[in-house]
């Protein structure tokens, strides 16, 4: 796959011209110029959307064009460049429109989103980590933001209880100073056993950060060959990456040829043929796809059983 000179084209949209920019070098010539036209159409759709905003159009409607376009770029496999797209647009900078030169010379790939340091140190430790979808990611950053909500719930009792002890009027408060010892207490030791759930998730994804059963049986006995040495359990762990994401991959065309059949069968005479070129084409592209992926899965279950020293 060649990557492809050629000048930028100049969306209108700040968000477009970074996913064109992370994009344009995975593909090839053709499919390049199919995905600029696809993210024209978008751009047209995020600035009309921009114009509604102006008359107190929800946010909803941004939400579902950034849904949209990730399942676009699925189409392409571009998985890297919607997972750069989540980090800038909805991570990082929750912002719908950034279009300024300063934004966009502004790295905001390490800001810091969360208050609480521990919070935010596991954060990073996700984003960075390559093992995490980006559904797990996106749940993970859901949770965290749910658990700095109860952290600050948590400040906000210490802050009661402090402007209570400066107020030493209320001598015969004393159940009411109780009652709110045993809250500050109790919400403490749920909000360190949230966070070690949390931390845990981590752990464990590094321990095992594969989905599919034939994946994590094959990274299992990896780790179970004494023969191979560090460097090559990680030579196959990206190995396995591939695959899991070759698996994937044959799914979503699996399930794109079986939707395309469903719809043949309503479109009349001309369309009901399981020879139609078009439904021909998918059949094609998902044989190649499913053979490349037992090629790999083959090689990598020659590697892992692998015992020579």
């Amino acid at each position: 796959m060649g990557i492809v000179a050629k000048s930028d084209p100049k969306f209108r949209m700040e968000k477009i011209n970074f996913i064109w920019s992370k994009a344009q070098n995975s593909l090839d010539e053709k499919m390049s110029q199919k995905l600029q036209k696809d993210l024209a159409t978008f751009d047209s759709l995020y600035m009309s959307a921009k114009q509604d905003s102006e008359h107190h159009k929800t946010i909803k409607s941004i939400e579902e064009i950034d849904m949209k376009l990730e399942q676009m770029l699925r189409r392409y496999d571009l998985e890297d460049t919607i997972r750069a797209f989540r980090m800038k647009y909805k991570y990082e900078r929750p912002q719908i429109y950034a279009e300024t030169e300063e934004s966009r010379s502004n790295s905001v790939l390490h800001a810091h989103i969360f208050d609480d340091t521990r919070v935010q140190k596991l954060w990073e430790a996700a984003r960075e980590d390559e093992d995490f979808s980006l559904e797990e990611l996106d749940a993970f950053f859901s949770a965290l933001k749910d658990h700095e909500t109860k952290i600050d719930y948590y400040k906000n009792l210490i802050k009661q209880e402090k402007e209570r002890k400066e107020n030493e009027i209320h001598h015969g408060d004393d159940q009411e100073h109780e009652d709110l010892t045993k809250k500050i207490k109790f919400t403490n030791k749920k909000l360190e056993e949230a966070f070690e759930i949390l931390q845990g998730q981590v752990t464990e994804l590094k321990a095992n950060p594969f989905k599919n059963p034939k994946v994590r049986q094959l990274w299992n006995k990896a780790n179970s060959n004494k023969n191979l040495s560090p460097s090559q359990l990680e030579d196959i762990k990206v190995e396995l990456r591939h695959l899991e994401k070759q698996m994937r991959k044959v799914d979503y065309h699996r399930e794109q040829l079986n939707n395309a059949k469903e719809m043949s069968k309503y479109g009349g005479e001309k369309t009901n043929s399981l020879h139609d070129p078009e439904i021909t084409e998918l059949e094609e592209e998902h044989e190649r796809l499913a053979r490349k992926m037992k090629k790999l899965e083959h090689h990598i279950t020659t590697k892992v059983s692998h015992t020579e020293l």
